[in-house]
């Protein structure tokens, strides 16, 4: 006698094995933590501009909400203008003010030793010093400490070190900037893509807040 054939098709039989051989939820969740935890490690060095610019983007999201509906502006003029109200100033000072304050810095490097000197005689007197058995001066004094910043500092290392953490920032600025721009540019979708992320019973409250 035969044995009774399976009602069942293949591909319910595969669904099925498949399905069995599924983790448990706890993995799934330690695992996605993991690679959560993995990813934020990576891209630390780049996390603080992204936070940036999400926090502009949603402080100056209700100005540019304001001038599009006020002025009947495209979203993309609205922000613009936004950015230009935002950082004209702080360009144009640059402008007027840099090369004075340039001009400055230069001014208080050739002068550093008499005004050292001059600080050196205000905390503890007018000298010679008794250091280590050796006589000195305030202005051998502030010599001798200009010339141990200018060592420490002159080095091709300590120089190469500043030069990245300056460009560092720049480069931080420009991204947090850039960042903030698409976020403003491309708010609904934004929006969609994160409430798909909260339980739909939930949504109403969170597009509230």
């Amino acid at each position: 006698r035969r044995p009774p054939r399976s009602t069942l098709s293949p591909y319910t039989t595969l669904f099925r094995s498949n399905r069995s051989r599924t983790p448990p939820p706890w993995v799934i969740l330690w695992t996605g933590l993991a690679a959560l935890i993995v990813f934020v490690y990576l891209v630390r060095s780049v996390l603080p501009a992204f936070l940036i610019g999400a926090a502009g983007a949603y402080i100056f999201s209700p100005v540019a909400d304001t001038i599009q509906r006020r002025w009947r502006l495209p979203r993309w003029a609205a922000i613009a203008l936004l950015y230009v109200a935002v950082l004209g100033p702080i360009i144009i000072a640059g402008v007027i003010f840099g090369p004075r304050l340039v001009g400055q810095t230069r001014l208080l490097v050739i002068r550093g030793p008499t005004i050292i000197a001059g600080l050196i005689v205000n905390i503890v007197g007018v000298g010679p010093y008794s250091t280590f058995g050796a006589a000195t001066d305030s202005q051998q004094l502030a010599a001798a400490l200009i010339d141990a910043i200018s060592t420490t500092l002159g080095t091709p290392s300590n120089a190469l070190h500043l030069a990245s953490g300056v460009a560092e920032v720049g480069l931080s600025a420009f991204l947090s900037l850039i960042v903030s721009i698409y976020l403003l540019a491309d708010t609904d979708r934004v929006e969609n893509v994160l409430l798909r992320l909260v339980p739909r019973d939930r949504r109403h409250e969170v597009y509230n807040v």
